[in-house]
């Protein structure tokens, strides 16, 4: 390298943040500013000749400033030209494991659930249509029921494991996917 190349090179690290920052403005996408980083540079030393190497810090600023702009411009159309492409491969592929995955059927699921709720106590059933089905709140269903609402949480979590072991034990009969 010679003493202008060189010197030249310090001026650019020397605004190295300064062309990271303004290059991830025009392109965010990660990883990219390095690219844009080094393609300016190269431009940086390629029109060494056109500006004065002892110049203000705010003509090479300027001057970077608008090298970058073109070249980040220039990076991100590109990406995006090749981003629709990569989206639809991600389309085409999440498309193959949605139909190689069997659903299991749910009416078996929910039947058991039906059967269940039927053989739990009227107390029990209560606690369950106001909390999951009528979406009522813990404090809400507390006071309807005048109890506490540390007693309607455990008793909506004991009941809840209940109605789990009694849907294994249907499936296991039925054979349904839980």
């Amino acid at each position: 390298m010679r003493a202008s190349e060189i010197q030249v090179s310090q001026i650019f690290l020397a605004h190295r943040d300064f062309v990271i920052r303004l290059a991830n403005h025009y392109a965010p996408f990660p990883g990219m500013d390095e690219d844009i980083l080094q393609q300016v540079f190269l431009e940086f030393i390629r029109k060494k000749d056109s500006f004065d190497v002892a110049s203000s810090d705010a003509n090479v600023q300027g001057l970077l400033h608008s090298m970058i702009r073109i070249v980040a411009k220039r990076y991100w159309s590109e990406r995006m030209r090749t981003q629709p492409e990569t989206l639809r491969k991600i389309a085409e592929h999440v498309h193959g494991i949605t139909e190689t995955i069997d659903i299991p059927d749910v009416s078996l699921e929910k039947r058991a659930l039906a059967s269940c709720l039927e053989k739990m106590p009227d107390k029990s059933k209560q606690l369950i249509q106001f909390h999951y089905y009528d979406d009522k709140k813990l404090y809400e269903i507390a006071s309807m029921m005048q109890m506490k609402t540390s007693t309607v949480s455990k008793a909506i979590c004991r009941i809840r494991e209940q109605l789990r072991e009694c849907i294994r034990r249907y499936c296991r009969r039925e054979e349904c996917h839980v």
